[in-house]
């Protein structure tokens, strides 16, 4: 009846994760089925050197990303939740940071793993 019990509770942890995961890992959008490498691939090769502030907003919310600019540090912040590579009880997700320079066009990218959990 325990061992049952720790399943069940297992389970319960685990299947909400699996099912907010997006299956369509093969199209070009940005969506937490991907790992973080993945991402940080993805999001260096579709936004390039001098892509403006206008354009990274526009991919951002295309791809249904949480983001937003902070006008002091001049860089864009973005979220993808529960991407692979999480745990049981241990979320993942991968913070996205863009710095840009004066001209408000992008400088560099930084992809960095944030876990979460109870």
């Amino acid at each position: 009846m325990r061992k049952f019990v720790m399943i069940t509770l297992a389970l319960m942890a685990v299947l909400p994760i699996a099912w907010t995961r997006d299956t369509m890992a093969d199209d070009k959008r940005l969506s937490n089925s991907l790992t973080i490498e993945q991402i940080k691939e993805r999001v260096e090769q579709d936004l390039t050197s001098g892509t403006s502030l206008l354009e990274i907003d526009k991919y951002f919310s295309k791809n249904n990303i949480e983001h937003g600019y902070y006008k002091d540090s001049n860089q864009i912040m973005a979220m993808v939740k529960h991407i692979k590579g999480g745990q049981v009880f241990i979320d993942k997700g991968a913070q996205i940071v863009i710095k840009l320079n004066e001209a408000h066009q992008l400088n560099s990218i930084e992809v960095r793993p944030v876990f979460t959990g109870p």
